[in-house]
């Protein structure tokens, strides 16, 4: 799994589970993007790495959603 960009020790506990990982523009800067773990409606829950090249983005959420399907087989 990549190194994030947050310390998941201080993050206050999630009501909803992370459903999958999206890649979204970033609204303060057209060219740059976020990845966000998102609910099961596709609501952002939290941010992975903001306001990076698309290709950085894209690979964070590949590499967590492939975590995901991992866990989701394991259990």
């Amino acid at each position: 799994m990549l190194d994030s960009q947050f310390n998941e020790e201080i993050l206050p506990p999630l009501e909803e589970p992370v459903a999958a990982y999206r890649v979204r523009r970033s609204p303060f800067d057209y060219k740059l993007f976020s990845c966000y773990a998102v609910d099961f409606l596709d609501n952002n829950l939290y941010p992975i790495v903001t306001d990076v090249e698309f290709n950085v983005a894209s690979k964070y959420a590949e590499e967590y959603n492939k975590d995901l399907q991992e866990e989701l087989t394991n259990d």
